[in-house]
């Protein structure tokens, strides 16, 4: 297959918590990647994700008393704006690598969208949230850069969202309840006195461990990341671990030092949970993703 040489920018909403740093990783020929904003409602204010509400506004809006917190998928016309920009800044096609379909309404805004787009636009539904969107944008861009076209850097998304896993904790089982998010049955499993600790894979939620401490949490997570790692125990990976508000960050310090020094772990990046997922999980999840570096080495692989 011969290089494409034409322009794509590549694209996702914010709940994919990519931040600055890694938009601009992920670049494109194009650009860095743009994020379409999630709309958060606190206390009847409306906010843009990213735009006039970030990560330490909304915890310290918390900490002030804040107390009825929504969310909603961006609109037609703001993804509309969005490859309306990307023409104008010189795309020939669009990537839109978004939240999952059963998660939200995104998708749906995104396809209503793309019916006024200037340009060619192919949707990716990753089936996932949070950083695990963001983490089917990081193999589409390596994909992209090799020269390989829009479809091959949509499939490839579409493989790392089957493969990527989660692991976390929440400190708050009925704002998770009452989001909506999480599947009752598996939440059913957290209720208890300790702290539950959960993975997520496409197709699974569960409970694997309830704890008493923050130091037990952390030996749970990083066993769930480390023999889930991928076809063997041995097989490198990729973790990108989470940061919620300043009261969860001495779980995650620990967190990120074992994964850090475990000799599995191939590179571990970071990312802060921001007001779209704290407002489903609560500002004390702390946890991370995973998956298989192979997979990163298959897409920055020139085809034959």
């Amino acid at each position: 297959m011969s290089p494409s040489t034409r322009a794509v920018a590549l694209i996702t909403d914010s709940s994919a918590q990519l931040s600055p740093q890694l938009a601009e990783r992920f670049a494109t020929s194009h650009g860095p990647v743009a994020s379409v904003p999630v709309v958060v409602t606190v206390d009847g204010a409306d906010h843009a994700e990213g735009v006039d509400l970030d990560a330490d506004d909304f915890y310290a809006l918390l900490d002030a008393g804040a107390g009825g917190v929504t969310t909603a998928q961006p609109s037609p016309a703001a993804f509309v704006e969005a490859f309306e920009t990307a023409h104008a800044n010189g795309a020939d096609e669009v990537l839109a690598v978004l939240v999952g379909a059963e998660l939200s309404g995104t998708l749906d805004a995104a396809r209503l969208a793309v019916r006024h787009a200037p340009l060619h636009v192919r949707l990716v539904d990753t089936g996932t949230a949070s950083f695990g969107i963001s983490c089917c944008v990081w193999i589409a861009s390596l994909v992209l850069a090799r020269g390989g076209t829009v479809d091959a850097a949509a499939i490839a998304a579409e493989r790392m969202a089957a493969d990527v896993q989660s692991v976390f904790v929440l400190n708050g089982v009925e704002l998770a309840r009452r989001s909506g998010r999480f599947d009752a049955e598996a939440l059913a499993g957290a209720e208890s006195d300790g702290l539950p600790v959960l993975r997520s894979a496409p197709g699974v939620l569960e409970v694997i461990d309830t704890v008493e401490t923050a130091e037990q949490a952390v030996t749970a997570m990083v066993e769930a990341i480390t023999v889930n790692a991928g076809a063997n125990e041995s097989e490198p990976i990729v973790v990108a671990s989470g940061r919620a508000a300043a009261g969860s960050w001495p779980l995650t310090d620990a967190l990120e030092a074992q994964l850090a020094s475990h000799p599995s772990v191939k590179e571990l990046v970071h990312y802060r949970v921001g007001p779209s997922i704290a407002a489903h999980t609560g500002p004390g999840t702390a946890g991370a993703f995973w998956f298989p570096a192979r997979l990163l080495d298959e897409a920055a692989a020139p085809s034959a």
